[in-house]
C-alpha cells in the first residue's frame, strides 16, 4: 500500500507531502528515507535551506540508509542544496561523497570534473 505522502509527491502536490512526512517524522513513524523524501518534496519548491536540514537529518536518524545506492543519492541531493545555497566547496565535498558511494554515477561525476576545475580558480 502506497503512503499518503509518497502519494501526494507523486501527484505533485508537495505542500501536503510535506505536511504529511512532517507529521509522519513528528510522529516518531518516519525513516531516514522520509526524511530524504521530504528533502526532495523541498527541492521541488525550491526552499534550499528546509532541502538542506531533511538531507542532513537523513544522515544523522536513527533510521540509517540502507545502502551505498541511498548513501550517493542524500550526498547527490545535500550537494545540490549546498550549491543552490552558493556554498560551492561544501557542495564539492559532497558531490564528490556521492561518487564515492555509487562511482557508475555519470551525472555525479561530471559535476564533480566541472567543479574541479571551478574551484581550482578560486
Amino acid at each position: 500500500m502506497i503512503n499518503k505522502a509518497f502519494y501526494y509527491c507523486l501527484k505533485g502536490d508537495y505542500e501536503s507531502a510535506i505536511s504529511a512526512y512532517t507529521k509522519k517524522i513528528k510522529n516518531k513513524k518516519g525513516t531516514s528515507k522520509d526524511l530524504y523524501n521530504l528533502g526532495l518534496c523541498y527541492i521541488k519548491i525550491k526552499n534550499w535551506e528546509k532541502a538542506n536540514e531533511c538531507f542532513k537529518e537523513a544522515f544523522e536518524s536513527k533510521y540509517q540508509l540502507n545502502n551505498n545506492i541511498q548513501i550517493s543519492q542524500c550526498f547527490f541531493n545535500l550537494g545540490y542544496t549546498y550549491e543552490k545555497l552558493n556554498e560551492f566547496k561544501k557542495a564539492f565535498l559532497c558531490y564528490k561523497a556521492a561518487l564515492a558511494y555509487n562511482s557508475d554515477d555519470i551525472e555525479c561525476a561530471k559535476i564533480v570534473a566541472d567543479m574541479e576545475k571551478q574551484l581550482s580558480f578560486c
